[in-house]
């Protein structure tokens, strides 16, 4: 098949189909046409009218602008007339620190006796300025961090508290189980050794950062002569408690008195070469004849808190530390590496010679029964609930007890002391109930913390005197305070 073949085969339309043909495509291009013109037309119209409606509303909307003008004058004016009378113009909080007035006061049923029985001026702290502890106005502030004074909403910061990484885990559970309801804004806590916590407590003008501090040991005579050289002379102090520890073993163990220079070359995981003291090696003491000569030979067994818990903290700061620095090579690291001195003497072997339990009913008769001679550290509460089925100290030095406690003989004990920069606690939100609450850490404190309350001696002292200020009279100078 080809072209000629096709072109042969052509035949040419009838003239009549041909001329229906034309004209129907002649009348198609005539209808497109026309509905081209009509939509240009109808976007037209659209664009008039919305240009017409826009003005319209500009027109309206300046006119109903110069209206509005003479009334805002005239109650700017009226505004300005009420704050000029005192007596005519004066806000109030319409929340839980609302004060009826005139006859609404009568019918006003409200419970004061809360709030006057934890007022400052109940407490013998002095009334905070321009706050009142009788009657409606002595309500509670209406927002955590407000206060109402004198009618008018003044705002007030929360306190801010710094904590030595042994009380951390106390004051944190005093924090949480603050009973509901408790005015003000959570407080704010910083983890910080004593030494910078007091430094901030007592720094001049607005370096200051604190305005409480709990702290493992007292402050030092140079650190309060240093707050009064910076104008703060109005601190109080309080005793909140113990923290101790004991080492023992079971009632029927053989008796052996250890130092804590023992202790550490025993449950350390790194201690310094006896040939050649500057290097470290891993600890490879497995009997305690091995780490003094003058003990008897007997398998190391140490049971003993878990790691990262508040006891072992204290375990490592009162006990493990204090063996470390006996080590002369260690206690050279103090100031020239602190990070090394630290793991060196924080750090326990983990070859089961040092083995983690929890303190709890079962302990003695499932660790202590098995094996005699083991020894054990637990805190002061659990030793003194279980004595009757466990030895007494194996640490060289006095038995533990409050009275060793207060007097500082007994080396695993750290005292407990909470310091309030009085100034500010009219500054800062609900200052007075936390103080109270952190004087009271008995009644909050967790029963893995190793805390133990005062005797009533000393708890009866510190009740009669819960706001008396510091002074230097009270302090004894001393050369080396334990960090």
């Amino acid at each position: 098949m080809h072209d000629e073949f096709l072109k042969a085969l052509r035949r040419d339309p009838p003239p009549q189909f041909a001329r229906r043909l034309k004209q129907q495509l002649q009348a198609q291009d005539a209808e497109a046409k026309r509905r081209s013109w009509s939509r240009r037309t109808r976007a037209l119209v659209f664009l008039i009218v919305g240009s017409a409606f826009a003005g319209g509303m500009l027109v309206l909307e300046r006119q109903s602008s110069e209206k509005s003008e003479p009334a805002q004058s005239q109650a700017q004016t009226q505004m300005a007339a009420a704050k000029s009378d005192s007596t005519a113009y004066r806000p109030r909080s319409l929340g839980p620190g609302f004060v009826p007035e005139g006859n609404d006061a009568a019918s006003f049923n409200t419970d004061n006796s809360r709030e006057q029985a934890g007022s400052p001026a109940n407490m013998g702290f002095p009334a905070q300025p321009g706050s009142t502890t009788e009657g409606p106005a002595a309500a509670a502030p209406s927002t955590p961090e407000q206060t109402t004074q004198g009618g008018l909403i003044r705002s007030q910061p929360p306190a801010r508290i710094a904590v030595s990484p042994l009380t951390d885990a106390l004051v944190l559970s005093v924090l949480a189980r603050r009973p509901p309801g408790k005015l003000g804004a959570e407080p704010r806590t910083q983890t910080i050794e004593a030494d910078a916590a007091f430094a901030g407590l007592c720094a001049p003008g607005n370096a200051r950062q604190f305005d409480m501090v709990v702290a493992s040991r007292r402050i030092a005579h140079a650190e309060f002569a240093t707050c009064r050289r910076n104008g703060i002379d109005r601190i109080i102090e309080s005793k909140l408690g113990y923290q101790a520890l004991v080492l023992t073993s079971g009632r029927d163990s053989t008796p052996m008195k250890l130092s804590a220079s023992d202790v550490y070359l025993a449950t350390a995981k790194k201690i310094p070469d006896p040939l050649e003291p500057a290097r470290f090696i891993d600890n490879p003491n497995i009997t305690w004849d091995q780490v003094d000569g003058k003990l008897e030979y007997r398998p190391i067994a140490l049971f003993g808190p878990a790691r990262a818990t508040p006891l072992h903290r204290l375990f490592a700061a009162v006990l493990l530390e204090r063996g470390c620095n006996a080590q002369r090579s260690i206690e050279r690291l103090r100031l020239a590496d602190p990070d090394l001195h630290a793991d060196l003497c924080h750090t326990v072997r983990d070859d089961r010679l040092y083995s983690e339990v929890e303190q709890s009913a079962s302990l003695i008769p499932q660790n202590l029964w098995a094996d005699p001679n083991a020894f054990v550290l637990v805190d002061y509460e659990f030793y003194r609930e279980n004595r009757g089925q466990l030895s007494a100290s194996a640490l060289e030095g006095p038995e533990p007890s409050t009275a060793a406690f207060a007097d500082g003989t007994y080396p695993l004990a750290r005292p407990i002391y909470l310091y309030v920069n009085l100034t500010h606690l009219t500054r800062v939100v609900d200052a007075y109930g936390l103080m109270r609450e952190l004087q009271s850490m008995e009644r909050y404190a967790r029963g893995d913390s190793g805390f133990v309350r005062l005797d009533e001696q000393d708890a009866q002292q510190q009740r009669s005197r819960p706001t008396q200020t510091l002074s230097e009279s009270d302090l004894i100078p001393e050369r080396s305070v334990p960090r």
